[in-house]
């Protein structure tokens, strides 16, 4: 055997098949993270933090760093021409979403850079037929006792879409 064999041989295996997206994860973290974007959130986020519009015509780029800092960075995001104006207005808004998503400081300003946004990567969903009365009411019982609103309701999108793909299958 050559010594190739040997070491994916003694590569422990689990025997089953991984999601594509944990894969993904590990192997995008190191090419991120050479872009500035230590944590990955703000690229996979994007659309949760921004919101569906702005992701459709601006992408962040990279993040940089004062050396040695992880605070107050500099996010760069690649905005469509048409769209740049419109996003240099909503900056502030877009700092603090990405601060509040993050919990402090990680970005004290937003750079522009005008060009073509390659990557639609974020469709809209397809709706999903409405439930019945009795889907309704078993989805209601089940976050009724849930006291958080924005919680119950976050469980109650989630019941609505087990049920509808159920019976889609």
């Amino acid at each position: 055997m050559t010594k190739a064999k040997d070491k994916t041989s003694a590569l422990p295996r689990s025997g089953r098949t991984r999601r594509l997206a944990d894969s993904l994860s590990g192997l995008t973290r190191g090419l991120l993270a050479r872009q500035g974007f230590a944590q990955t959130d703000v690229v996979t986020h994007w659309p949760a933090i921004v919101g569906p519009v702005l992701a459709r015509h601006c992408l962040p780029e990279r993040l940089a760093f004062a050396r040695g800092e992880r605070r107050g960075g500099t996010l760069h995001v690649v905005a469509d021409s048409a769209f740049a104006l419109e996003f240099q207005y909503l900056i502030p808004q877009v700092i603090a979403r990405i601060n509040g998503y993050y919990g402090f400081e990680a970005v004290s300003q937003i750079k522009i850079v005008q060009a073509p946004v390659k990557a639609r990567r974020w469709q809209p969903r397809r709706k999903l037929a409405p439930l019945g009365p009795a889907e309704e009411k078993a989805v209601a019982e089940i976050v009724a006792e849930t006291r958080d609103p924005g919680l119950r309701a976050a469980l109650a999108a989630l019941g609505r879409a087990v049920y509808a793909s159920g019976r889609d299958s």
